[in-house]
């Protein structure tokens, strides 16, 4: 048996055995990847480090991705945000967003409709 199929077959006895060593470490005072001393919350000062710049590159890689998918519905006449098709008036968002855009606004307060009397 693999250790993937052990892990598949005890998942759970396997996350709670985790779950109690990072507790054990968190009430200790250590770090619950290298078990040096915590500085903050549960993590030594180079753990924390690394674990803030893979949340910063994960967060750029996301912005990076987004770009990518609406820059490819432009190229293909789809609307900017939810990618339906254009109409030809249409030049960047389909009727639906801007109205539901509009909406929102409405709802919100921000945007406020004259009634003519």
């Amino acid at each position: 048996m693999s250790s993937r199929d052990y892990y598949v077959l005890h998942r759970d006895a396997v996350i709670a055995r985790a779950k109690r060593y990072q507790q054990s470490h968190r009430e200790a005072g250590m770090c619950i990847f290298c078990s040096n001393p915590a500085i903050k919350r549960s993590y030594c000062e180079s753990c924390e480090r690394k674990l803030n710049e893979r949340a910063r590159s994960k967060r750029a890689y996301n912005i990076k991705l987004q770009r990518q998918y609406k820059q490819f519905r432009l190229a293909h006449n789809q609307c900017y945000n939810c990618g339906a098709p254009l109409m030809d008036d249409e030049t960047k968002y389909c009727i639906t967003c801007k109205v539901g855009w509009s909406h929102n606004a409405v709802v919100k307060g921000v945007l406020k409709y004259e009634t003519a009397d």
